[in-house]
């Protein structure tokens, strides 16, 4: 998945800004964050998250 389709994926579940932040935080980490992940994976990563 890229990246692009990540913010696009999370933004029906929260608001902008905390969807950027979250993407921004994971990919200090690792540019590549989400290329394994798919629709669910990146939801449940993300609610845990937050």
């Amino acid at each position: 998945m890229s990246n692009l389709e990540a913010i696009s994926i999370l933004l029906e579940h929260a608001s902008e800004k905390t969807v950027l932040d979250y993407v921004a935080k994971k990919l200090k980490t690792d540019e590549n964050y989400f290329a394994n992940f798919n629709r669910e994976k990146l939801v449940f990563d993300f609610m845990i998250s937050n």
